[in-house]
């Protein structure tokens, strides 16, 4: 199953929220990506994703925000997910852009967008 999702254009999905849930009994196990290629394309938004099948994690291939603003301020919120990469394509294209894995609900686990790619480039 090769799930995409794009905000491609100059605010697109700017203070949107974006919520993409797979039910328990779902058989997609990969999303292929998330693409904020333009000006705010994600700005001030919220993307949601959750796996409610205990038994299997989806694998979310990439994400990218590749312009300016592109991912200023947006909110990830992932749940039974893992995080193949992420980048940030420019300077200032993740500035206050975060990433909340909420595997574990009681101690969520919250980092920057910019730390994620770092690590994940490591």
């Amino acid at each position: 199953y090769r799930f995409k999702a794009k905000c491609d254009g100059v605010a697109s999905c700017a203070g949107a929220t974006l919520n993409i849930f797979y039910p328990a009994n779902h058989n997609y196990w990969e999303m292929t990506g998330m693409w904020f290629s333009a000006t705010h394309a994600a700005a001030d938004a919220v993307v949601n994703v959750g796996n409610y099948n205990p038994l299997r994690r989806i694998d979310l291939k990439h994400i990218e925000c590749s312009d300016p603003g592109s991912c200023y301020n947006t909110k990830f919120n992932f749940m039974g997910v893992d995080l193949g990469d992420f980048a940030c394509g420019v300077p200032g294209a993740c500035d206050g852009c975060t990433i909340t894995f909420w595997d574990n609900p009681a101690a969520p686990n919250t980092m920057t967008c910019e730390s994620i790619a770092k690590l994940l480039w490591l």
